[in-house]
Parts: structure tokens; C-alpha cells; sequence
């Protein structure tokens, strides 16, 4: 079984609100979070930029165009590597997009994918306010939470830590309609079992109240709790009156002459559930840290240790990462002794010589670039080590090109090295990676193979030299 500190990537392709909040409680808790946007970005960057940025801080956010069959080819490379897929399209436009279920599954076997739906039966578009209104969460407008929101994001943050944990694997559609009636599954057992909703303030025991200075909020549920809170307000006559919906009145002619504050203290000491009522800007401005809402508090004194993603790979995972570290090192080694050739030639004044090598130089910076942003995607960190003093003096020009053309034919060695590295783990992301450097060493060598022929031929003329010289100072940065 794979477990979460071992393969821990998850792949969210998810805008707005449930998905994107799915993936930061998943990263909180330790899993690698890669965000496919549009090139636009999630719209939520726009309707609000403060929750776009608690929603998604910490992702790695990857933008492309699903329209397009290569950014579609991109997904399903990153989809490769994911221990689980997570989306909030319509079945259709997954579909329709290439990023679906079935699609997934045929580069990624071992994937679990979960996706956020709307309706149960049909393929509709619909928001947090449409669910809650069939759900009965709703009565005549919209409520101030979206919480048919939230309780999705849950769902789905949960269903991907047990299925990771669980070592599962396949398809699970959470329906935003059935996370509404979830919500509501406490009042529609009490439908069921007494014909009524004992929690809508019928009863004085559940209720809101108006005291001097504001709003109380009362949850007396259990009855030492009841008769507790008569006890505050010097009430006793009350305590046998807890589902009389005659009492309510009473207790709001108690609580209204009260300052609220007093009222709370007397029910602290005394142990009742009863709390303040805040308006949305007073609660906006007591907002918890973030890192707490997402992942919990750790016990007084104590924190969790937050480990890097190097730190808790597995040996396996280790070997390939420091493979793909020695090979970045090496691009950088080669982009060091080619700069260092073209100063040599430049020296020689031979000046399309030392363009040619110029040219190579940024070509290897741009392939460690390449291994660098790899290694970022992935969670993997990166080591840069320190870099010899490379050759910078040579006996003949034959003797610095055939130190290119054998510096070449090491590096194709090193990327079939990666290559049979990465299958034997079974690292398809890293496999498909290192395609495009096969094909580029094909080529490189084949560059470095025909100037040392030319080089070869050219060696006892100076004129053919100068030539070649000439031809070298076109080549195309």
C-alpha cells in the first residue's frame, strides 16, 4: 500500500470555492497540492481575492488551456504522478475537457479520483444556494454561510485522506445535493420520529434571545443544561416547562432586561451553553488563524513537526531525486565548460567558434532549468552543488571539440541512465519527463559528432578553418 507520506500528490483541478478548499485542508495535512487553472486564473481571483488567496496559498498552481490537446496531454503527465485526482466539473465537461475518470485512468491505474458534482440525476449547472434550497436549508432568502459549500469540501477532503490512507483506488462522485441533505439529516430523523423540529425555536431551551446590549444564542439540549440556565436568570418555576413553547416568551422578558455580558458570565460559572451572537463584521474581525482552521490545534505546548516533502520520501523516492539533483549539476557543469570553450576561442579569434559555444552554454542552463522546475513540480527539493574549475586551456582546436563532443555523448549515457532509473520505480511523471531529453541528445550528439568531423577535416587549413569559423557564427541563439 502506498501512504500518504510516500506518494502524496494530489492533482486539483477544481475553481471557486468546494474543490479549491478540499485541496488546502489536504495540503495542511501533508499532501503535495498541484492546481491546474485556466491561463485566466480561477475565477475566484477576481470575485474575491482574499479567499482565492486562503484558499490556494501554499499550492503549486500550473495554468493551462484544457481546450488545447497539449495542455490536455500536460494534465494527464501531472495526473501521472498523482496519488489522487480531484475535479468539480459537470460529467460533461470533464468529459468533454479529456480530463475525466476514464481518461485518467489510462496513464494512472492506481489513481483515486473524486469528483464534485452537482445534482445526483442530472448534469446541471447549480451553486451552494440551489442544494440548500432543495435540502430544505433554506426558506424564503439565501442564508449568510454557504454551507452546502464548505460541508462538499469537507466531504471531499475526507474521502481523499481515508481513500489515500485505506490504499484505495477508482471512482467516487460526491453530489453537491447530497452533501445538503446531509446537513439537514439530524432534522429530517426528527421529522421521522417526532412529527416536529425540536431545534427551530419553538422551545425556550434552543433559542436566540435579545438581552440589553445584543444577542444570546442558547443551546440547552441537555436538561441539567436547562435547568442550569434557570438557575441563571432565577427562574426555577421554569425547569419543568423545557418543551413548553408558551415559556418562550417567558425567558425573553427575563433575558431582555440583562446586559449581555453579565448574563454570559453568570452562565460560565454555572457551565451553560450559552454564547454571544456577533454580526458578520464582528466575527470577520475575531477570524481564528488560518493555519488552525484548516489543520486543527495541536495540544498546549506541543506542535506538530512540519516535515519537507524530501524529508519524508521514501528511499526509493530518494535515489530518483538525487539522480535528477546529479543531472541538473551536470547541465550546469557543461553550461561552465562551454562558456569557458568560447572564451578560448575568443582568445583564438575565432569568434563563430566562441559564438557556437555561447549558444551551447545557455542550451545547457535552459536544460538544468528544466530538471530545476521537475524537481519543483514534484515537491522534490532542490541541491545545488558546488561546480569544479572547468578546463579553460587547450593544445588545438580538434582537442576542445572533442571534449564537447565527448562531454555529449557522457550526457546521453546519464539521461538512459534516468530513463531505466525512473521505470524501475515506476515513476511515470519522470519517465515521460526525460522523453523530450532522449530526443534532445539525439540531436546534441548528432551536432557534436558532425563538428568534430568538420573539425577533423579542416585541421591542416587554415583557410578551411576560417570557413568553418564563418559558418559557426550563424548558428541561430
Amino acid at each position: 500500500m502506498r501512504g500518504v507520506h510516500t506518494v502524496a500528490v494530489v492533482l486539483e483541478i477544481a475553481q471557486l470555492y468546494p474543490g479549491p478548499l478540499a485541496g488546502r485542508l489536504l495540503k495542511e495535512w501533508g499532501f503535495r497540492v498541484v492546481k491546474v487553472e485556466p491561463p485566466g486564473g480561477d475565477p475566484l481571483r477576481r470575485l474575491s481575492p482574499t479567499l482565492y488567496q486562503r484558499l490556494n496559498e501554499g499550492k503549486e498552481v500550473v495554468y493551462l488551456d484544457l481546450r488545447l490537446a497539449e495542455d490536455r496531454g500536460r494534465v494527464l503527465d501531472l495526473a501521472k504522478a498523482a496519488r489522487a485526482v480531484l475535479t468539480s466539473f459537470r460529467r460533461g465537461t470533464a468529459e468533454r475537457l479529456g480530463i475525466s475518470y476514464e481518461a485518467v485512468k489510462e496513464v494512472n491505474s492506481d489513481v483515486f479520483y473524486i469528483a464534485l458534482v452537482g445534482y445526483r440525476e442530472v448534469d446541471l449547472p447549480g451553486h451552494d444556494i440551489n442544494f440548500a434550497g432543495l435540502a430544505g436549508l433554506i426558506a424564503e432568502k439565501p442564508t449568510i454561510p454557504q454551507c452546502v459549500d464548505v460541508a462538499s469540501g469537507l466531504m471531499a477532503a475526507f474521502a481523499v485522506a481515508a481513500a489515500v490512507a485505506a490504499g484505495r483506488r477508482g471512482y467516487v462522485e460526491i453530489p453537491m445535493e447530497n452533501v445538503a441533505y446531509m446537513l439537514n439529516l439530524l432534522n429530517f430523523a426528527a421529522l421521522r420520529d417526532l412529527g416536529a423540529l425540536p431545534l427551530d425555536g419553538r422551545y425556550p431551551f434552543y433559542n436566540v434571545y435579545r438581552c440589553a446590549s445584543g444577542l444570546v444564542a442558547l443551546g440547552a439540549v441537555e436538561e441539567k443544561f436547562w435547568r442550569r440556565f434557570c438557575d441563571v436568570i432565577g427562574r426555577e418555576d421554569l425547569k419543568e416547562r423545557m418543551y413548553d413553547p408558551t415559556a418562550v416568551d417567558e425567558v425573553r422578558r427575563e433575558v431582555e432586561r440583562r446586559v449581555c455580558g453579565e448574563l454570559i458570565s453568570a452562565a460560565e460559572r454555572l457551565e451553560v451553553p450559552l454564547s454571544p451572537v456577533r454580526d458578520i463584521v464582528e466575527a470577520s474581525g475575531r477570524l481564528p488563524p488560518l493555519g488552525e482552521l484548516f489543520s486543527g490545534r495541536t495540544h498546549p505546548g506541543q506542535r506538530i513537526k512540519a516535515h519537507s516533502p524530501y524529508e519524508i520520501m521514501s528511499r526509493s523516492d530518494k535515489e530518483l531525486v538525487e539522480a535528477l539533483n546529479r543531472q541538473l549539476n551536470y547541465e550546469l557543469r557543461n553550461a561552465y565548460l562551454y562558456l569557458s570553450m568560447a572564451a578560448y576561442f575568443d582568445g583564438l579569434s575565432l569568434g563563430g567558434f566562441a559564438h557556437f559555444f555561447k549558444v551551447q552554454a545557455n542550451e545547457e542552463l535552459k536544460h538544468a532549468l528544466r530538471f530545476y522546475n521537475h524537481l519543483v513540480e514534484r515537491g522534490w527539493k532542490v541541491e545545488l552543488y558546488d561546480i569544479p574549475k572547468p578546463k579553460s586551456g587547450w593544445g588545438s582546436v580538434l582537442e576542445a571539440v572533442e571534449d564537447f563532443y565527448n562531454a555529449e555523448v557522457e550526457n546521453t549515457k546519464r539521461i538512459w541512465e534516468l530513463v531505466d532509473l525512473a521505470k524501475a520505480k515506476g515513476d511515470k511523471a519522470t519517465e515521460s519527463f526525460l522523453k523530450w531529453f532522449v530526443d534532445e541528445q539525439v540531436e546534441e550528439e548528432k551536432l557534436a559528432a558532425e563538428l568534430l568531423a568538420k573539425v577533423k577535416l579542416a585541421k591542416d587549413s587554415p583557410a578551411a578553418l576560417l570557413t568553418l569559423d564563418n559558418l559557426l557564427a550563424q548558428r541561430k541563439e
